[in-house]
């Protein structure tokens, strides 16, 4: 190997170790990078630009646009709350039924948005129904990637691979060629998760809806104006009309406008 390709390893290495503790920016480090090579004669100006004008990489950078549009408009939410079950089953279909509908959008929408919209909705809903969201949120990742799998736009390699057929003289892939294999394995992937693999995932079922008679105890001050509806009125057993759910004792330094409250409230 010359000093050159050494150089490379060396930049390359540098690159890693600054994406991995978040020197810089993603975009940035990258570009700093191909700066650096184009300066000292590793890659000529021609070669640095060429990435840019790959009908891939222009393909890809469209499909961040109509992805963000798609979730500006809030469709995808309202999907989500249409194909969220509204009651617990067996977990192995749950799951599938959350991650169909999961993995058919990835095949046409970018990965990255589509987890971002449904990964707090489906945690919202796991705590809703006393499930564990752990079990849900690694799989919902891997449903996007299976589901990338199945087209060509699905993931961006996909359409890189597909420029550089292009461009050294291949047919290229079809809209639905890659589906051949992605789908079968989509299929054994999903089969995978409902049957073996939520059970190595941690986390167990929230168990807050069963403390039910469980207390939090808050010590606040609390300052009231004049023209409140709870200054005069009348205290029954620690307890007011405007203030439902909570225990309130009078402290030594209480006055006729502001009062030290210790309250004890209800979680559920």
């Amino acid at each position: 190997m010359t000093l050159e390709g050494y150089f490379v390893i060396g930049v390359i290495l540098i690159m890693i170790v600054a994406l991995i503790y978040d020197l810089m920016r993603p975009g940035l480090l990258l570009f700093s990078a191909l700066m650096v090579l184009m300066a000292t004669g590793v890659v000529s100006s021609e070669e640095s630009l060429a990435g840019f004008s790959n009908k891939g990489m222009l393909t890809v950078a469209v499909l961040f646009i109509v992805s963000e549009g798609v979730r500006q408009t809030g469709a995808l939410n309202i999907l989500a709350r249409a194909f969220l079950p509204k009651r617990r089953g067996k977990f192995p279909i749950t799951l599938t039924k959350i991650l169909l509908p999961v993995s058919a959008l990835s095949a046409f929408l970018n990965n990255t948005p589509v987890v971002i919209i449904f990964a707090p909705m489906i945690k919202n809903w796991a705590e809703r129904m006393n499930l564990s969201p752990q079990k849900f949120l690694i799989p919902l990742s891997y449903a996007t990637i299976l589901g990338g799998m199945c087209t060509l736009i699905g993931t961006s390699t996909n359409l890189v691979v597909h420029g550089l057929m292009l461009d050294n003289g291949l047919q290229g892939l079809n809209m639905f060629e890659l589906g051949k294999v992605g789908i079968w394995v989509a299929f054994f992937g999903f089969l995978y998760m409902g049957i073996v693999g939520h059970k190595l995932l941690p986390g167990e079922k929230n168990n807050l809806r069963k403390n039910r008679n469980d207390y939090k105890e808050y010590f606040l001050d609390a300052t009231l104006p004049e023209n409140s509806p709870l200054v005069g009125e009348e205290i029954n057993n620690g307890r007011t009309h405007a203030l439902k759910n909570i225990t309130i004792h009078r402290t030594n330094k209480s006055t006729a406008v502001k009062e030290g409250l210790f309250c004890k409230k209800r979680t559920s």
